[in-house]
């Protein structure tokens, strides 16, 4: 799918207009008009249909715009990957921060670490669970905030903040009123959770295993709670970290906490494991652990 095609898609979206489309697209309404009839071609399915009052958006296109977001969004992180992979070749990162750290550890917290890494001089990258995983086993990265549980025979881990999964539901769920959850009561629920590259992902599939039951996961998505307010999948339940949604209040949804012992989301410092840290290294691990505390 071309993420040119789903720009110029998400802007006919924006202006229900081809013309329009075009002029902030830089090209004609006639290329405007072909790539969205491609995308059409390619999903089989009618995007737009026309009314009095302009374009408008099928049922069908409304899904289409929510997933496009998010595609062209991975897209862009795929490219700060790539740009951050080719920096590697030069120098080794001291420190991958996982998406969601700012959020659980709050912007004082950032803040001081950015400092402390300056003073030391080493560098971070905001980055994704598993791959700050793969990265510091592969020694590209000194050390990494990520989401856990990880593999302590892989890692030297120390817990930062620890916490649960939870169930992120619209008021209109049976769900809405409860306390607290059990993984069991996912059985023959509709599922949104991040992709495949976060540790939320794994434990959800992992759990509901444990459970004798294959999650029915109809979107994936690097924001849960974005895509379960959209209204074409506001019957769905949206499965995250309560450290994050737990915090906040959000207009007609709840985030419910899912109770177990054996499956979480922490948020972990860690190392190689039996990789000695250089004194510069080791004093900036220690410094971490004293500023979540």
């Amino acid at each position: 799918m071309n993420t040119t095609a789903l720009d110029c898609y998400l802007t006919v979206c924006e202006t229900k207009n081809f013309t329009k489309a075009a002029e902030k697209c830089y090209i004609s309404p006639q290329g405007v008009s072909k790539a969205v009839k491609k995308l059409e071609q390619e999903l089989g399915c009618q995007l737009f249909r026309r009314t009095r009052q302009g374009l408008e958006l099928t049922e069908s296109g409304a899904a289409l715009q929510i997933r496009a977001r998010r595609i062209l969004e991975e897209a862009r992180f795929l490219q700060e990957d790539l740009e951050r992979i080719a920096e590697r070749e030069e120098h080794r990162i001291g420190l991958g921060i996982a998406m969601g750290t700012a959020q659980v550890m709050g912007k004082e917290f950032i803040g001081q670490l950015q400092m402390l890494l300056a003073k030391v001089g080493l560098t971070s990258v905001d980055s994704l669970d598993l791959l700050c995983e793969s990265e510091v086993t592969a020694q590209r990265y000194e050390l990494a905030i990520t989401a856990g549980p990880v593999d302590r025979d892989e890692f030297d881990a120390v817990i930062l903040r620890k916490g649960c999964l939870c169930a992120f539901v619209h008021k209109s769920h049976p769900f809405y009123r409860r306390r607290s959850l059990k993984f069991e009561e996912l059985r023959n629920q509709k599922l949104i959770t991040t992709n495949q590259n976060y540790r939320t992902y794994h434990q959800l599939t992992a759990a509901c295993h444990a459970c004798g039951f294959e999650p029915d996961i109809i979107a994936t998505t690097i924001t849960v709670r974005d895509t379960c307010r959209a209204e074409v999948f506001q019957d769905a339940v949206g499965i995250s970290t309560y450290l994050i949604l737990g915090k906040t209040d959000y207009n007609g949804f709840r985030a419910i906490p899912i109770e177990s012992e054996t499956y979480g989301w922490n948020l972990e410092l860690i190392s190689k494991k039996g990789k000695q840290r250089s004194t510069k290294i080791e004093r900036v691990f220690k410094k971490i652990i004293e500023l979540a505390e």
